[in-house]
């Protein structure tokens, strides 16, 4: 049982509870509550006996009818609130629409992975029992599967994966590296599943194993399906840096870069919309100038500005135009459509709205 899941009274230190509840009655829970140190040691939710129940209500001054609505609501009271991305152990709420998982050693072996209580209504749209399954539906390069959420003692929620194990490749996973991400299609209990692996043959691309066919999912709207996979492939092209100022990004979230694609994701198609090559990590302020049209680089990496852009932006921000910055070969390639396309484009639709 979590003491913070509803609004108490008045504050009450954690060390108050810990002395005398590991004295009286932490032997009596199974897993135990609080460690040797006093600190609460489960990762999950616990669920008390009567008696362990009864001391910690008197203490923080609420009953247990109160408690238990309190719980049975958490799962799903303020998912909306929570900050993105919210990081959850091993999990990352991208979005109310996107979940990244961590690969570890239960889903590599067992294809089956807890899911932290605050953010199973990620995947559910209400409450479930102790003991309860519910089917989730997957859909992995371009086929359906099945997989289940199990609500277990103390509600720990388990997600089974073994029905979509071999599409997913989960166990040619490497535990602590690889990715797999959930982006909801159709609504809750919905998935766009795929992954991104250390060992690139072992991905699984969203609407396809290799070749994506389709990476638009349909609907009320369209959304890009597969972008958090594109962003982790231009971070890794780009060795983590921006690519005109050299600012390294974070290693875990938020973010303070951009993943910007050179030939936009509406004229790629699904093999150039996942390509790290066709994008570049950069600072916003510079994503903001590339994106629009006002700067470009040259065959050679050199950063191009419209006549159109202030003199003193470069030099106010710090960015040096006459430096060559380092392109991979593809980058340049995609750079041509960029120029072409892209680069000062603003301006023709000008004219021609004139």
């Amino acid at each position: 049982m979590d003491i913070d899941l509803l609004e108490i009274p008045y504050p009450v230190p954690l060390s108050v509870i810990s002395g005398s509840f590991s004295a009286e009655h932490n032997d009596e829970c199974s897993p135990k509550l609080f460690d040797r140190n006093g600190d609460l040691c489960q990762v999950y939710s616990v669920e008390l006996q009567s008696s362990p129940g009864i001391h910690i209500a008197g203490v923080i001054g609420v009953t247990l009818d109160e408690i238990q609505s309190a719980s049975e609501q958490v799962l799903f009271r303020g998912l909306e609130e929570l900050t993105m991305p919210y990081i959850a152990h091993s999990w990352v709420i991208e979005s109310l629409s996107i979940a990244q998982k961590r690969a570890d050693e239960s889903l590599v072996k067992r294809f089956e992975t807890g899911v932290p209580q605050e953010i199973v209504g990620f995947f559910i749209e209400r409450p479930m029992a102790v003991g309860e399954t519910l089917e989730i539906n997957l859909e992995v390069g371009g086929k359906r599967h099945k997989a289940t959420l199990k609500c277990k003692s103390g509600r720990r929620h388990v997600l089974n994966l073994s029905r979509a194990a071999g599409a997913l490749k989960l166990s040619k996973m490497q535990a602590g590296d690889d990715l797999l991400w959930f982006e909801m299609c159709c609504g809750k209990r919905a998935f766009t599943v795929y992954t991104r692996c250390t060992a690139k043959t072992n991905s699984v691309l969203p609407r396809g194993a290799n070749k994506p066919t389709k990476t638009m999912s349909t609907g009320v709207r369209e959304n890009r399906v597969g972008q958090p996979y594109f962003r982790a492939e231009v971070i890794e092209v780009c060795h983590g840096r921006c690519v005109v100022t050299g600012i390294p990004e974070r290693a875990v979230p938020p973010s303070i870069l951009r993943a910007s694609h050179i030939k936009p994701w509406s004229k790629s198609d699904d093999v150039e919309k996942l390509d790290g090559h066709n994008g570049l990590l950069l600072a916003p302020h510079i994503d903001t100038l590339f994106d629009s049209g006002l700067v470009t680089f040259s065959e050679e990496g050199q950063l191009l500005a419209s006549a159109e852009l202030d003199p003193t932006v470069f030099s106010s921000w710090g960015v040096d135009p006459d430096k060559l910055y380092t392109l991979t070969e593809k980058q340049r390639e995609y750079m041509k459509y960029h120029r072409k396309h892209i680069f000062e484009q603003w301006r023709s639709s000008l004219k021609t709205s004139k």
